[in-house]
């Protein structure tokens, strides 16, 4: 036996009991199974101690698994990741993004552009002041961009707040919302 094996829980609890010197294979193939069984209750035990685990059932009769699979496709993710992070998403009050990749890209493209202009801004000639000026509206206009998307995409407003910004900025927008409603 190498010394690993002499060291490890299992050969430590065989050596204990005394079953490696009086016990037949099949008694020994039994404790082996009794120790794997009590070790694995226990971790699982303090596995559900430090992350709390729920099962959730979806009905394929009701739909409900067919949406989340879809969702979570949609999301890139599998399904377990997606009911995650969804549920985490509603609970900070956040959104789930659908697709990351593509956010990244756009928050990419905007900050290249920001990249361009900063090194405009620098070369420029100092005599001219309103050019100056443009580029440092441009650079401000990027920078405003690129917070607007990143927040409207990660944390967009809720349908509720959504219409009540828009009849503030459009009060006769609530008006046509009664008609519609009603």
């Amino acid at each position: 036996m190498s010394k690993r094996r002499k060291q490890s829980g299992l050969w430590q609890y065989l050596d204990e009991t005394g079953i490696l010197e009086k016990g037949s294979p099949d008694d020994i193939a039994l404790a082996k199974r009794a120790y794997w069984k009590t070790y694995f209750s226990r971790y699982r035990k303090e596995r559900r101690e430090k992350c709390p685990e729920f099962i959730v059932s979806l009905s394929r009769e009701k739909g409900e698994y067919g949406k989340v699979a879809l969702a979570a496709k949609r999301h890139k993710l599998t399904i377990t990741a997606f009911l995650r992070a969804a549920a985490l998403a509603y609970v900070d009050q956040t959104f789930l993004v659908p697709d990351t990749e593509r956010l990244a890209h756009v928050e990419q493209l905007v900050s290249q552009c920001l990249n361009e202009v900063q090194i405009l801004a620098k070369a420029k000639n100092r005599s001219l002041w309103e050019v100056d000026e443009k580029y440092q509206a441009i650079e401000r206009r990027i920078e405003q961009l690129e917070q607007d998307i990143s927040a409207i995409f990660r944390h967009p407003l809720s349908i509720e707040s959504s219409i009540r910004q828009a009849i503030q900025k459009s009060p006769e927008l609530r008006a046509r919302l009664r008609e519609l409603l009603t």
